[in-house]
């Protein structure tokens, strides 16, 4: 089943990365995380060691209102599934920490027989609740279980719609590799010159 699931990740991946669904990047128009002359990207800069797939993902979102609107509902699901979690693990918390407590008392009692009776008593107890909190704990960890699967889903649909916009970049973008040899030239010749001057 695992195995089933991560080759669905997969093929949700690469037929994103082929024509991605909520991409409408103009090819000619460099996202604002790759121009080199906005100083917030500067090396000095604090946004140079933010995520970049993250600020490219972000501008795709706030451009595109299909992909804008699923984010709003991928944040909600989220929100519902915590919200809904909260008072069952406020419940837990109250009976696991009365347990504990009740051990706790359990060794002041200094006749060992009675301890050990209320040692059993407590025991029965623990199984009784467990019992039955345990349909709650079985759908905690079915909405735990779809939160991974969207967190997968959700972090596959940020490479895939920022990827071709990074592949873009490369070919558009690349420096030119004569400036780098005219450079080159330039440091030969005054090596040479440095090299005369001192012989």
């Amino acid at each position: 089943m695992k195995k089933c699931y991560m080759i669905f990740l997969a093929g949700i991946f690469f037929s994103c990365n082929q024509s991605p669904t909520y991409q409408q990047q103009d090819k000619a128009e460099t996202p604002k995380a790759l121009q080199n002359e906005t100083s917030d990207y500067s090396l000095g800069s604090k946004r140079s060691y933010e995520d970049l797939l993250e600020q490219l993902y972000q501008e795709e979102v706030n451009k595109t209102a299909s992909l804008k609107a699923l984010e709003k509902e991928i944040d909600e699901s989220e929100s519902i599934k915590s919200n809904s979690l909260k008072p069952l693990n406020e419940f837990n918390a109250k009976a696991t920490t009365y347990y504990d407590a009740a051990t706790k008392h359990l060794s002041a009692i200094r006749d060992s027989s009675l301890r050990e009776n209320i040692r059993l008593i407590i025991n029965k107890s623990q199984l009784k609740y467990s019992s039955q909190i345990e349909p709650l704990k079985s759908m905690e960890k079915l909405l735990q279980e779809e939160s991974v699967k969207l967190n997968d889903l959700h972090e596959i649909l940020k490479i895939s719609t920022t990827l071709p916009l990074m592949e873009e970049y490369f070919k558009t973008s690349q420096p030119s590799l004569q400036s780098l040899k005219e450079a080159l030239e330039k440091l030969e010749k005054t090596r040479l010159k440095t090299e005369k001057a001192g012989s």
